[in-house]
């Protein structure tokens, strides 16, 4: 059996843009439970195409860690719940996947609600993540998570990674690609220009810190970032507009609603849901954007004029 062997370490280099430090401290908390270093992990590929693997359909994922990480899993473990832990170490998995055997090059990040939307602009592509503790919940999971991956806002195939954290069981990955490219998406669309891929990777960063801090627990450093974010998707969905991306354009309409929410700008989070609903949607999509609508509203309603929240009422700030 093939075998592919990286330190939990190398994230950082692989992705200097991105807060992925976390993540990899997560990942060696969930795997130190089981293991020593290094943790091995059996993975089942579907429909991947890859030089390296050639015509296998398993290999094994051998990860490494040093002694500096493992201190700082220890101390995330005594400060974080198990289920934020276990989902980002999920991440850390599917992003050395990403890299090393999908080839997905740049990720780019919309918030989707409570989901994070992964994506792969250069092969229009999305990355679905799922994480789980119970080795009974892999294969239901995986099926779940490839027919969630395929209803994606953008029409685009998906690559799917599932993982089982325990070290010697099962981690799944499968590339499928869309049944039918929705008929509002062009055939050929028009390539990203340089300025743009800039903005989206200056937002990704941003949005990343974001949610990574919101999952640690600090919804009072991350508030900001939500913004801050948020600006960002609203210089980059004209850009989309303007080559004809309408699909792509609308989820960073979305997106930009779903971070004004969490940073507490609930009326500029409502103006964005009714224009990313303004604009062609795929059914799917616009069934949950309809509802992110209503529970935006619902929660602008139990705030005060002055903008603060009622008693009994909460701008949620985090996740």
């Amino acid at each position: 059996m093939r075998t592919l062997r990286c330190a939990i370490e190398d994230l950082e280099g692989w992705y200097p843009r991105l807060l992925l430090e976390p993540h990899g401290v997560a990942c060696v908390a969930v795997m130190s439970r089981y293991s020593a270093s290094p943790a091995t992990f059996d993975v089942a590929c579907q429909g991947v195409a890859s030089r390296w693997l050639r015509q296998d359909s398993v290999f094994r994922l051998e990860v490494s860690w040093e002694g500096g990480t493992a201190a700082k899993a220890g101390r995330l473990l005594a400060t974080m719940q198990q289920k934020p832990v276990v989902e980002m170490a999920s991440i850390a998995l599917a992003f050395i996947l990403a890299r090393r055997l999908l080839a997905l090059g740049q990720l780019d990040l919309n918030d989707y609600g409570e989901r994070a939307d992964y994506r792969s602009p250069s092969a229009e592509c999305v990355l679905e993540v799922s994480g789980t503790e119970d080795v009974s919940e892999l294969g239901r999971r995986h099926r779940e998570k490839v027919a969630q991956a395929l209803d994606n806002t953008y029409g685009w195939g998906a690559c799917v990674v599932c993982v089982h954290s325990r070290p010697r069981d099962i981690a799944s990955g499968s590339r499928v690609m869309a049944r039918r490219r929705h008929d509002m998406a062009k055939a050929k669309a028009k390539p990203y220009p340089p300025v743009l891929l800039e903005l989206m990777a200056s937002k990704t960063t941003v949005l990343m810190k974001a949610r990574t801090y919101a999952d640690m627990g600090m919804a009072e450093t991350a508030q900001p970032m939500w913004t801050a974010a948020a600006a960002y998707e609203e210089q980059i969905a004209p850009l989309l507009d303007a080559l004809d991306r309408k699909l792509e354009a609308a989820a960073s309409r979305i997106s930009a609603a779903s971070c004004y929410q969490k940073g507490g700008d609930l009326s500029r989070a409502v103006n964005l849901y009714q224009a990313a609903l303004a604009a062609p949607l795929r059914p799917n999509t616009r069934r949950d954007v309809t509802a992110m609508l209503a529970a935006c509203l619902d929660e602008l309603s139990r705030t005060a004029p002055n903008g603060s929240p009622r008693r009994g009422g909460k701008v949620r700030a985090g996740m």
